[in-house]
């Protein structure tokens, strides 16, 4: 056993020890905050030497966690490898990570990483984390996260892809398409072609980890969906809330959700990670929603907006929502031209229905963008 692993084995023991000896919650929080700070950075420090020793000769990348920035980062490591040369090595923290890596056709080596490792790189959460202090560089472990990227102050970016582009230094950035194996691709169809009943399927996907999904009732999407049907289309929820149990969930694990999402007619996404894979994985005609505050819930708001006004190039004469927008709008970042609504109101139902009764390229091109009042 690797030092590393006795580490955060021994802080795992204490912590379970401690939480059954200490009732009041805060404290009992404190103490495993402080444990963390003593356990893991050695811990850290010896990965990352026992790592680099091995894979000398080899790019080293842990990707961020979020799947639209790990779907990103991903899709432009073939790029890097035609551009850098050489072997790469990458980390997955879960099973959902791992079947994408294996989609993509870049890596050398896919190795599991410890959790706790893990979730004290990729962020500045944890500050006795000193990240990517060698640069990119072989032989080096590199964080592909925009949280660490301490040169996006002085180089600001129009949005998050570019953001990774600089990151990864490409001259070309150029996504990868993923190379789904035949199994998953025939259990895919086989549920669509059950669920389609023969007509043009629309997904609806209501949720979202960052955009706080709560500004946007449910009932908004219900009235979406029933005019759907009207239309004669089949509706189904990206979604296990009993919301929507009045229409046909699939929820399949990730990457075959994804794949089932670019056989739909169309796609209606609250703006998400899940919405960055299916745009990458070449889902088409979308509706994309996003909530009027523009607000990420997994950080502070005074936590967002010194990231965003850190990475972007902020325009003075936009508010910080609207710049906000531009920095995540998946028209900029993939040169789509998909209708992208702020729901502000439930007068934007017809704003989305109007997509589906009219001709849907003339539609794009006099909608595509921002609606406001």
């Amino acid at each position: 056993m690797e030092n590393y692993q006795i580490l955060l084995l021994a802080n795992k023991i204490i912590k379970k020890t401690i939480a059954a000896l200490i009732p009041y919650r805060p404290a009992r929080s404190w103490v495993k905050h402080f444990l963390d700070d003593i356990f893991i950075p050695p811990a850290i420090e010896n990965f990352k030497q026992i790592i680099e020793e091995e894979y000398q000769d080899y790019w080293i990348f842990v990707p961020f966690w979020p799947w639209g920035d790990f779907m990103m980062a991903c899709a432009m490591l073939e790029q890097f490898k035609r551009e850098k040369g050489g072997n790469i090595l990458i980390f997955y923290a879960n099973k959902s990570q791992l079947e994408f890596l294996k989609a993509f056709d870049f890596a050398d080596e896919i190795l599991p990483i410890p959790l706790d490792i893990y979730y004290s790189l990729c962020t500045t959460d944890r500050p006795y984390c000193k990240h990517n202090k060698a640069g990119l560089k072989k032989g080096h472990i590199y964080e592909l996260s925009h949280h660490v990227f301490k040169e996006a102050e002085n180089d600001k970016s129009r949005n998050f892809y570019e953001v990774y582009i600089k990151m990864l230094q490409l001259a070309v950035p150029q996504f990868s398409k993923l190379n789904l194996t035949r199994k998953i691709k025939s259990k895919v169809e086989d549920i669509f072609d059950e669920v389609s009943e023969g007509k043009e399927v629309i997904m609806i996907t209501p949720h979202a980890h960052s955009f706080d999904e709560r500004e946007i009732s449910y009932q908004f999407w219900i009235t979406i969906a029933k005019q759907l049907e009207q239309e004669g289309y089949k509706v189904v929820f990206n979604s296990k809330s009993p919301d929507y149990k009045d229409f046909e969930s699939v929820f399949l694990p990730l990457i075959e959700q994804c794949y089932f999402a670019t056989l739909c007619h169309s796609n209606i996404t609250l703006r998400s990670g899940f919405t960055d894979v299916i745009t990458i994985m070449g889902a088409g005609n979308q509706v994309v929603i996003y909530p009027e505050s523009m607000r990420f819930i997994t950080i502070t708001e005074e936590e967002q907006v010194e990231e965003i006004s850190r990475c972007a190039n902020m325009n003075p004469n936009k508010t910080f929502e609207e710049n906000m927008f531009d920095f995540t709008s998946i028209n900029n970042m993939f040169n789509k031209n998909f209708t992208e609504i702020i729901v502000e109101n439930k007068q934007y139902v017809n704003r989305v229905m109007s997509n589906f009764r009219t001709n849907y390229n003339e539609l794009r091109k006099k909608y595509a963008g921002i609606y406001y009042k």
